[in-house]
């Protein structure tokens, strides 16, 4: 067989396998139960079931990888398993549980779980309603950019006190010497 031929080969084979995420970076190898071990590639693969790139789209399928990255402590992870329960997909709808995960990847500066745990202060979806809460952490959120957390903040603080509203912002000031 002639080298070109051999290297046709070999792309057309290789390829498929890395665009399915067969093929997998150092460190990603697959565990015992198959899949990969490693957490951010644990994201990527319930990102492809999520939305049904290269695979067919399975939410339950997607959980599962976002909870394997959540709990070895992937922010990213933690977030997508949050939404997950926050919205029902691939398994049941659970307002706490998906606070509870919020907060896990809020805590580690992830600026979308600090929007949404902020929404759940507010709307009091699995943590008791609190303004002064939901406003810190929209604040830490709209600090990172996120604009729809600068607008929920503003909204928020039309309908807190201007003592609530400095508890607030000392408890951001605080957030991240803790």
């Amino acid at each position: 067989m002639s080298p070109m031929k051999s290297f046709r080969m070999s792309r057309s084979l290789t390829n498929p396998l890395i665009a399915l995420g067969l093929l997998l970076p150092v460190g990603c190898a697959p565990g015992k139960n198959g899949g990969p071990t490693d957490a951010a590639a644990q994201v990527k693969l319930g990102n492809r079931y999520s939305e049904g790139n290269w695979v067919a789209q399975d939410d339950e399928e997607a959980a599962k990888w976002f909870r394997k990255a959540a709990i070895q402590g992937n922010p990213e992870g933690q977030y997508h398993l949050a939404l997950c329960y926050s919205s029902g997909y691939g398994m049941p709808k659970n307002d706490a549980l998906a606070a509870e995960w919020y907060q896990k990847a809020a805590n580690q500066g992830h600026s979308g779980a600090q929007y949404r745990l902020g929404l759940c202060y507010d709307l009091h979806e699995g943590v008791p309603k609190d303004l002064v809460m939901a406003y810190m952490w929209l604040n830490l959120a709209a600090a990172s950019g996120d604009l729809s957390a600068r607008n929920s903040r503003e909204a928020i603080a039309r309908r807190m006190t201007d003592a609530q509203i400095a508890k607030a912002q000392q408890m951001s000031a605080d957030w991240g010497r803790n």
